[in-house]
């Protein structure tokens, strides 16, 4: 990750102090497919995504694919509703056959080139997106790819940055902290094999399936303990609440369910980590001090 800033420096001209401006050192936070100037969502935007992707994750395809819609509707010039409304069909589209199968791929490679129309530039995630191993197969998938644009600014740490205002040389003037946070890596490796990557997308689709499954019939878990807490009588206090859920998830299948999810997960994740770009984070801290308008110490 990366920040620009400005100098703090004396105009020669009015002999007065030129302060850094707010952006001069505002993060360029943006989502994994976007730059600076690419419209974004709110968090109520954000947030519905998640529960769209938790509708389809309980199988309920027609109920999600209408609330990603929603989601487009409510904000057309942001570009991550397209991208995820893509993932939907690609991910519908792997259990599928024949010419449905291609139908729902068509409409995945729609959504995602409208996507990158409409300013998605997010390469490395959909190279390590589960939901995209299906189309990164396709011909037409590459020829997209190319029409994304890298931003030609640095698109910021992907953390969140800090400024803190205050006297720190102890001169009577106020000088600007500037803190942030950066990650990178995770994503797949550019110096794969071509049996490497057969390998990696092979793992990755076992992997998306795997969540799906999982997803499901852990949904089917909390239905029957929600409608366990709404039964009780008398009603439930939140420790007897939590000690039921214990309770239920101890039986041997819901436990051997987990324990078996957990091993299958842990295996897959060790298999492709070594397909990963390695993960880095960090971060810095800037100071900006004030100068004397006049002499520019």
């Amino acid at each position: 990750g990366e920040i620009v800033w400005a100098e703090n420096v004396n105009d020669a001209k009015t002999a007065t102090s030129t302060a850094p401006k707010l952006s001069a050192f505002r993060t360029l936070i943006s989502p994994p497919g976007s730059n600076s100037k690419t419209p974004k969502g709110d968090t109520a935007y954000h947030k519905a995504i998640g529960e769209a992707y938790a509708i389809l994750d309980a199988g309920e395809v027609e109920k999600a694919e209408t609330a990603f819609r929603k989601i487009i509707a409510s904000a057309p010039d942001v570009p991550d509703g397209y991208y995820h409304l893509a993932c939907f069909f690609s991910r519908t589209a792997s259990e599928l056959e024949g010419d449905a199968r291609k139908a729902q791929i068509d409409k995945a490679f729609e959504m995602l080139g409208t996507a990158i129309d409409t300013g998605w530039t997010g390469t490395d995630h959909m190279k390590n997106d589960p939901d995209m191993v299906l189309l990164r197969k396709q011909d037409a998938y590459a020829a997209l790819v190319k029409k994304i644009a890298a931003p030609k600014q640095p698109v910021g740490p992907a953390g969140s940055t800090r400024m803190w205002i205050t006297d720190v040389n102890g001169d009577g003037k106020l000088d600007i902290l500037v803190g942030d946070r950066f990650s990178s890596g995770g994503q797949m490796r550019t110096d794969l094999t071509e049996e490497e990557q057969t390998d990696y997308e092979a793992a990755s689709q076992e992997q998306a399936e795997l969540r799906t499954e999982f997803s499901k019939t852990y949904a089917k878990y909390r239905e029957e303990y929600d409608a366990a807490v709404q039964a009780a009588d008398p009603a439930l206090s939140k420790e007897e609440q939590a000690q039921l859920w214990k309770d239920m998830m101890a039986e041997p299948e819901r436990k051997a369910f987990m324990d078996n999810y957990s091993k299958q997960s842990r295996e897959l994740s060790e298999k492709l980590n070594k397909y990963l770009e390695p993960r880095v984070s960090g971060g810095h801290v800037w100071l900006y001090k004030a100068k004397s308008a006049k002499t520019g110490n």
